[in-house]
């Protein structure tokens, strides 16, 4: 799974290890589109993780795990 290879390191498996902004709740901030288009152009310290390391298609899949009702 790309979530627990890739974006666990710094999130957590939970999605908790950023202060202030737990991607448990994150369908309630962006939806499906804004959350895509984060992942490809992030803010700091948010690493840019796209097209080097994720793909388009890779990037689909993550933000759509990410707005999944109940993904922890």
């Amino acid at each position: 799974m790309l979530y627990s290879n890739v974006c666990a390191t710094c999130h957590g498996a939970n999605g908790d290890l950023v202060a202030g902004h737990s991607l448990a709740t994150l369908r309630l901030r962006r939806d499906l589109a804004s959350t895509i288009e984060f992942i490809k152009m992030p803010v700091a310290p948010m690493p840019s993780l796209y097209p080097l390391t994720l793909n388009e298609q890779d990037v689909e899949e993550v933000a759509a795990y990410l707005q999944q009702d109940g993904w922890k």
